[in-house]
């Protein structure tokens, strides 16, 4: 259920669904629907007219969309879908080793993502990879401040502060 998506136009989304896949769950046509590892997210009419793939590889449909269209969409968009999943996924696991590397070199205990921020993963590791090409004399005077805290990394422009249980937000374009 996505963001715009009343709860009545999700129920009946579901209702009708699962009532399409009920009738036609020998039919060819039904194979669409398969069990897969990928993210439909329902929406309503106002905020997408048309079957979309966003950069995290999850499907977006309209609760005005027929079941048929639906099934259709995701028939077409899943190998795309797969692959966006999966290159999303080692830029992740590259992060996460990124992470390791900035507590180690600068002595933090803990590296995020902030929560409810706008930045990508691109930008993630653009920002730990710009916090690691530091030169030394500055991340001795930075380590000195960060030592034993959490830092986190938050969307563009926002000013560096601190949360309420004393970890340090950056944003990733820091510098």
């Amino acid at each position: 259920k996505g963001y715009s998506c009343l709860s009545l136009e999700y129920y009946n989304f579901l209702a009708n669904l699962s009532e399409f896949v009920t009738v036609h769950q020998n039919d060819e046509g039904s194979t669409a629907l398969t069990p897969e590892r990928i993210t439909v997210v329902v929406e309503t009419a106002q905020a997408n007219r048309r079957a979309k793939l966003t950069n995290v590889g999850q499907i977006r449909v309209s609760t005005d969309m027929s079941v048929k269209s639906i099934t259709g969409s995701i028939r077409d968009l899943r190998q795309s879908a797969r692959e966006k999943i999966e290159l999303e996924a080692s830029k992740n696991k590259h992060a996460k080793e990124l992470m390791a590397l900035v507590q180690y070199d600068l002595g933090v205990t803990k590296v995020f993502r902030a929560r409810f921020s706008t930045i990508n993963t691109d930008q993630y590791i653009e920002s730990l990879t710009s916090l690691l090409n530091l030169e030394e004399e500055t991340k001795s005077d930075i380590r000195e401040y960060l030592a034993g805290k959490n830092l986190g990394i938050t969307g563009r422009g926002r000013a560096c502060h601190v949360m309420d249980d004393g970890s340090i937000v950056v944003p990733f374009d820091w510098r």
